[in-house]
This record gives structure tokens, C-alpha cells and sequence, in this order.
């Protein structure tokens, strides 16, 4: 299985608690679990990963206010890569 995380690539969010966020927003429990499609995976600071949540994470925290939103910024460490789905 292929485990560089290029555009493309599916993965499931592993949060680090020691991770605050990515300089925008804070990372919320209810992302841990998702599985995300990485869109771009470059930049200038350790959040270089941004990826569009497919489905999952956490069911057994309530979402933040608004939802989690389209995607976010993650560092490379907190995916896991996972095959495509079907």
C-alpha cells in the first residue's frame, strides 16, 4: 500500500493532543477518525496537509458549532493513509 500523502490520497484523521491546531482554529475531538481526501500537501508551516472530510470521526462528541466545516489543514503525522474507497 502506497503511504506518501500526495493530492489524492485518502486517509483517516489520527489527532495529536498535544497538537493545538493549525494557526486558524483549534483541531476538535470530533475530527479524530475521519476519513479525509487530501487536496494539497505542501505549504510553508508543519499544518502543510489540507484535506476534505468524506464521512466519520467521532460520534460520541457532539460537533462543534457550525459543523466541522468542508476540510481543514492538517500536519502530514495526523493521517493515516487508508486504500480509496471503491
Amino acid at each position: 500500500m502506497n503511504t506518501t500523502i500526495t493530492a489524492g490520497t485518502w486517509a483517516r484523521v489520527r489527532l495529536h493532543r498535544d497538537c493545538p491546531g493549525d494557526g486558524h482554529r483549534p483541531h476538535h475531538t470530533a475530527e479524530d477518525g475521519a476519513r479525509v481526501m487530501v487536496t494539497v500537501a505542501d505549504g510553508d508551516d508543519d499544518h502543510t496537509v489540507f484535506a476534505l472530510y468524506k464521512g466519520g470521526g467521532r460520534s460520541d462528541v457532539p460537533r462543534p458549532y457550525g459543523g466541522l466545516g468542508l476540510g481543514r489543514h492538517f500536519r502530514p503525522d495526523e493521517l493515516e493513509v487508508i486504500p480509496e474507497p471503491p
